[in-house]
């Protein structure tokens, strides 16, 4: 534009022409915008990165001491929260999981006498009946020594079913995969206590109240999972949470 303003000043008769000639000096001018536009491509994949995120970011917390104890503000995100503990005492043991908001608060162990198991508890935004994400504590109460982990991160895909699970005790099992449709599943008990068993997605997002008796225990029960279910179980990846006192069995599928 300078050179071409320059000549126009140096010549003489010419002036009136040379201005619409420098009209076509703004042809360039429109181009260079068009050529700025192509850069804005590589924005978009950028943001498709940030999506691939895990949900659950791990958390592993361990725990120990004797008597009672208020642990500092700890995070659950939505998921499954596995809780581990041992205690030695003759007196009760009793942890829960406490929020700092006034929402549901889970009460995890409540026993007399020494005690290992593992407890899990489902973690869902808007629930009322488990645990929300957000700050929480954990209350334990008891005389004796007691240690107390907790972990929450991503489970792996799961077991194919038929699969059989043991133990005695409160324990938490590998994942297994339920297939959509009726799934037979056959329990037992021997003890003189609460035998409870609940089956959650691994997601934390649905659940089902499986057994619920006390003492000796001989039965089977047909699980129900469909796609997008209301209430009640879909197919995928869960876990199973045993609260017993004895031995027990489970066997799932045929």
């Amino acid at each position: 534009m300078l050179l071409v303003l320059f000549l126009a000043s140096c010549s003489t008769g010419q002036t009136t022409t040379q201005p619409t000639t420098s009209q076509t000096s703004t042809q360039p001018t429109t181009t260079q915008p068009t050529t700025s536009q192509t850069s804005t491509q590589p924005t978009t994949t950028q943001p498709t990165t940030t999506t691939q995120e895990p949900v659950i970011t791990p958390l592993e917390l361990e725990f120990e001491g004797s008597g009672d104890y208020l642990s500092p503000t700890f995070n659950l995100k939505e998921g499954i929260v596995v809780l581990t503990a041992q205690y030695s005492g003759d007196s009760n043991f009793i942890v829960e999981v406490v929020p700092e908001a006034a929402t549901w608060q889970v009460l995890s162990i409540n026993t007399i006498g020494n005690y290992s198991g593992i407890r899990a508890h489902r973690v869902e935004t808007g629930a009322i009946m488990a645990l929300n994400p957000g700050g929480h504590r954990l209350q334990v109460k008891g005389s004796g020594e007691w240690q107390v982990a907790l972990a929450q991160k991503a489970f792996p895909t799961g077991r194919a079913l038929p699969v059989e699970f043991s133990g005695a005790g409160d324990m938490v099992t590998d994942v297994f995969a339920l297939p959509e449709g009726i799934t037979p599943i056959a329990f037992t008990h021997t003890g003189k206590r609460n035998f409870i068993v609940e089956i959650f997605s691994v997601d934390g997002l649905t659940y089902d109240l499986t057994v619920n008796e006390i003492g000796d225990y001989d039965g089977s029960i047909g699980i129900k999972t469909e796609q997008w279910p209301y209430f009640g179980l879909g197919p995928g990846p869960h876990i199973m949470v045993i609260q017993a006192d004895g031995f027990w069995t489970a066997k799932i599928g045929e």
